[in-house]
């Protein structure tokens, strides 16, 4: 057997090292499209269970609801048993899910848990958060409605017993059902929904584009998800940073 020089062995490791090198932006690039690949699993996961839903409630999608009678319960909440996650009614009708025993968010919640999301558990300690969340409608006139709030979710409305979200047949199946990236609250009633605001006002966030620079993956109201950046979701808007008027974009659920 040969026996190899200092410098020999030098050059091994040497060679042995440049190739690790060179392997490495691949192997992180792999990472990446798993991660995504496993985000878009996880979305057409909730599409999924969002449109079972609506078979099970006269065509309605969920809604947030908070008040004395049903106590605390979102859209999550709504659609859990079509993910089956058997949540018990305490977990139902509180702010959180809360984390299974020895397991954590991942494990617990797979579906609402993006690879690449950090949660940063600013002002929600001890809450489960989700990257996924629906877009948001305004159920009066009031405001800027003909605006930016052209989603299909109805914010949380009290006591209601009955579905105000839009239904199937009403909305446009080429705008965004589920956008991902802004950190919320899982199994709360309220601000788990979003607008185009939510996006233009974190131009500069990294935390908020979580697999490229301002790009993320949309679940489309017909079941797909598209890969896209938050430019694209905007067209033919002049102005994707300052505009509000979202009629004719993605971000416009009405027919």
């Amino acid at each position: 057997m040969k026996k190899f020089t200092l410098i020999e062995l030098l050059v091994v490791v040497a060679i042995i090292g440049i190739l690790a090198s060179l392997l490495m932006p691949s192997l992180s690039k792999a990472r990446k499209k798993a991660k995504k690949a496993i985000c878009v699993n996880n979305q057409k996961q909730i599409a999924t269970a969002l449109f079972m839903y609506t078979d099970d409630s006269n065509g309605h999608f969920p809604i947030n609801t908070s008040g004395d009678l049903i106590k605390n319960i979102s859209w999550a909440d709504r659609i859990s048993t079509y993910l089956s996650l058997n949540l018990t009614e305490t977990q139902i009708k509180n702010r959180d899910f809360g984390i299974i025993d020895g397991k954590n968010q991942v494990t617990s919640y797979p579906a609402f848990s993006c690879p690449e999301l950090i949660p940063s558990n600013a002002g929600y300690a001890d809450l489960t958060v989700t990257a996924y969340n629906p877009s948001r409608f305004q159920l009066t006139n009031s405001g800027d409605v003909k605006g930016k709030k052209r989603g299909w979710m109805a914010p949380w409305v009290k006591d209601a017993t009955d579905g105000v979200s839009m239904t199937v047949n009403e909305i446009n199946n080429k705008s965004i059902l589920i956008a991902e990236g802004k950190e919320q609250v899982l199994g709360t009633a309220s601000n788990t929904d979003v607008e185009i605001t939510d996006y233009q006002s974190e131009q500069n966030d990294p935390t908020i584009w979580l697999h490229e620079g301002y790009k993320l993956n949309w679940t489309m109201a017909d079941g797909s998800v598209q890969y896209m950046n938050f430019m694209q979701t905007t067209l033919p808007l002049y102005d994707a940073w300052g505009t509000n008027d979202v009629r004719e974009t993605l971000w416009d659920c009405w027919q």
